[in-house]
């Protein structure tokens, strides 16, 4: 515990006598003080030894800046004869006593004693004169009163100035001592300051001091509850331990008593296994009986596995029918939702409802929930500009807020189709931008993966169900793209990767109604994940370039091939042995998962600037040439097999398919015949600069979901 500083004693005050008027100014001031406060909130209380300063007093001027009189006539002219103008003689006047300078008045207050001034020192007047000495003096004083009189006076101003300069030598030291008083206090003050901080600075050392050896008393009265309680734990477990053995001291007497008891036991159980020896002669006799039943059971195994071989057949037959009820060419529409990108105009942010089209989405719980109506806009010659409401069916429409697991949802069973050998087709159409690839490749995101990883599980999920039916798959991939009519191998090596250096060719079996594509890369599958590699490789090394319409703009159809054998060997009968009771029956499927270029005009997707003359560029124009060319293909195969299937229906004989006006129909050949079932997705734009382009892709996808194609059949049995 540090001490605090002791303060100055107060010592009696020292009184300065001077000549004349004195000011008792005390040596030390001493000062009544709150140690609590702090210097700057310091107020002195008048009557406690603290000098209170008054304001200065104005002393009045004395000397020279005294108004002067005019001096009387002195008596000695009166006594020598002074006349007045008549002649008559004056009287003899009297001169006034001069006024007594008085000191100013200098209120000051003392600790304990109060300097008292001494008055100025006055020369006593003479007293009158009486009896006879004053007649003489008179006489004397008549006679020389001329010349006494002016002397007289003289005296008495050289007397007043001498006690004027003493007055002022007075002030003068009075004024020092009153300056050295005020720098004495202010001395004082800044002390009683220091004093006060350090006052403050030990007080919160002292706390802090405090507070520290109250937390280090908290912590060694924690420190004794935990060990008085652990001491407490500690006896209890002693008590426990005691108690058990105690316990066991009681078991062990159990224990002898027991084997005892087993001892005897022994000998009676001798005498049970010879009783038991005689039973099993009798067992013996009923395990040939159970043997005989377990091969009974045998045989009905047999034919229930032979059940179950006829029951997964009329499977695939119900199967198909329903999804040739269905239709075996379905349309399902999509339209993305509005990006925050697609409202920036300019730098600008646009409202949603300024960017969008006029476009009314189904109902879900309303009787018609596949229809999607359109309202375009046409500029009129005069007038506001007429509005058309165009009306679309689809089997299928998916609003913008649809997900990717929704839409992946109506497309499961055709998975399915794939496993028991049928061919399938699912591709992507319409302008860029629309989401194409999105819906066919997805994000990275979890929940965003897209057609093609999606189905790729499906097909794992379902090849892994139908092994506990006695099915074994094969399961490779291709990947592909089809760019100004060339085909291009999107998954070989990168020292390979040249188009100038592969030529591809696709064959056709008529047979087996499978295609094959020459020096393509395929791809054996064991696992989901491996498709993921293979997406992104296809994604780095397709053909895309910017448009109008997108910046990133795919300019080739990119085909992924999934195809997939199946062989029924049997079910094993025990595990670790090999399969039995398999029929020999093979399927053959193939998934081609398809995303279409976008089907711009060349007046839309035109893009990287301008060639000489005002002309798109040569190459673009040329890729746009071959996008519109194969989509146009497209959508006559489709109408030709419709026509077909009229014709071959009426009995009319069959039509021509026009399948190798481009390499993407005809690479779909085996997908869009009649032997196939075939998906399309229509993907829309939701903006109202895009309506014109909706409107040519909606008509589209109509025509396609108007036409019929006759059953589907298996690609591959035997």
């Amino acid at each position: 515990m540090s001490r605090l500083p002791k303060l100055r004693s107060t010592s009696p005050p020292t009184v300065h006598t001077i000549s004349g008027p004195t000011l008792a100014v005390p040596s030390t001031i001493t000062t009544r003080t709150n140690l609590k406060r702090k210097a700057d909130t310091i107020e002195e209380e008048p009557g406690d030894g603290v000098v209170q300063e008054q304001p200065r007093r104005k002393i009045a001027a004395l000397g020279t800046a005294r108004p002067t009189r005019p001096l009387q006539p002195a008596r000695a002219g009166a006594a020598n004869g002074g006349r007045t103008a008549s002649g008559s003689a004056l009287p003899a006047p009297v001169p006034k006593p001069l006024t007594k300078p008085r000191a100013p008045a200098i209120t000051r207050q003392a600790p304990r004693t109060r300097g008292t001034s001494a008055p100025p020192t006055q020369r006593p007047r003479p007293k009158p004169p009486s009896g006879a000495a004053n007649r003489t003096r008179a006489a004397a004083g008549r006679n020389a009163g001329s010349r006494t009189g002016a002397n007289s006076i003289d005296d008495e101003l050289m007397t007043e100035r001498a006690n004027l300069a003493s007055l002022r030598s007075q002030h003068d030291l009075i004024f020092a001592q009153l300056s050295e008083s005020r720098a004495l206090e202010l001395n004082h003050r800044r002390e009683l300051v220091g004093f006060s901080d350090e006052i403050e600075q030990l007080k919160k050392k002292h706390t802090g001091e405090i507070e520290e050896l109250e937390e280090r008393m908290q912590q060694r009265a924690k420190e004794m509850e935990d060990i008085t309680e652990e001491l407490r734990l500690c006896r209890e477990d002693l008590e426990r331990e005691r108690e058990n053995t105690t316990q066991l001291r009681v078991v062990i007497g159990e224990g002898e008593t027991k084997v005892s008891e087993l001892e005897t036991q022994v000998s009676d159980l001798e005498g049970q296994n010879s009783r038991l020896r005689a039973q099993n002669a009798g067992l013996e006799a009923s395990l040939a009986e159970t043997r005989r039943q377990l091969s009974a059971s045998d045989d009905k195994l047999s034919i229930l596995k032979q059940e179950v071989v006829e029951a997964e057949f009329e499977r695939r037959k119900l199967h198909n029918m329903v999804q040739e009820l269905k239709g075996n060419i379905r349309v399902f529409c999509r339209v993305r939702p509005i990006l925050p990108a697609d409202a920036l105009s300019n730098g600008q942010q646009l409202a949603i409802e300024d960017v969008a089209a006029d476009i009314d989405y189904p109902n879900p719980d309303a009787e018609t929930p596949n229809v999607i109506q359109l309202t375009s806009s046409t500029p009129a010659f005069s007038g506001a500009p007429r509005k058309e409401t165009h009306t679309f069916t689809f089997d299928r429409v998916f609003p913008p807020q649809s997900s990717q697991e929704q839409v992946f949802e109506e497309i499961e069973l055709l998975v399915q189709s794939v496993v028991d050998g049928y061919n399938v087709c699912v591709f992507a159409y319409g302008q860029t931008g629309s989401g194409k690839s999105w819906t066919m490749e997805g994000g990275s995101a979890d929940g965003q993966a897209g057609m093609i990883p999606r189905a790729v599980e499906q097909v794992f999920r379902v090849a892994g169900e139908m092994k506990n039916r006695g099915w074994e798959y094969h399961i490779e991939g291709e990947f592909l793209e089809i760019y100004n009519e060339t085909i291009h191998d999107l998954l070989t090596k990168d020292s390979d990767y040249d188009s100038s250096k592969k030529k591809h060719e696709i064959k056709h079996d008529p047979k087996t109604h499978t295609t094959r594509v020459t020096n393509i890369t395929t791809v054996p599958l064991t696992t989901p994940s491996q498709v993921h590699t293979l997406l992104s490789l296809a994604h780095s090394r397709r053909s895309v370039a910017a448009t109008l319409v997108n910046e990133r703009s795919s300019r080739s159809h990119s085909v992924f091939i999934l195809r997939i054998a199946g062989t029924h060997v049997g079910i094993p009968t025990e595990p670790g042995a090999p399969p039995t009771g398999g029929t020999g029956e093979k399927c053959s499927g193939c998934l081609n998962l398809v995303d279409l270029a976008g089907s711009e005009r060349l007046n839309v997707s035109f893009a990287n600037g301008s060639g000489p003359g005002g002309l798109p560029e040569k190459e673009r124009v040329k890729e746009t040439q071959n996008i519109n060319k194969s989509l146009s293909a497209l959508g006559d195969v489709i109408a030709a097999l419709g026509d077909k299937y009229e014709r071959e229906k009426s009995g009319k004989g069959e039509g021509h398919v026009p399948y190798r006006n481009s390499k993407l129909t005809y690479l779909l050949q085996n997908s869009l015949s009649g032997s196939s079932k075939t998906l399309m997705f229509l993907n829309l734009s939701p903006l109202a600069a895009h309506s014109g382009e909706s409107l040519t892709s909606l008509r589209f996808a109509t025509k396609v979901n108007n036409t019929q194609i006759g059953g589907a059949k298996k690609s591959g049995k035997s």
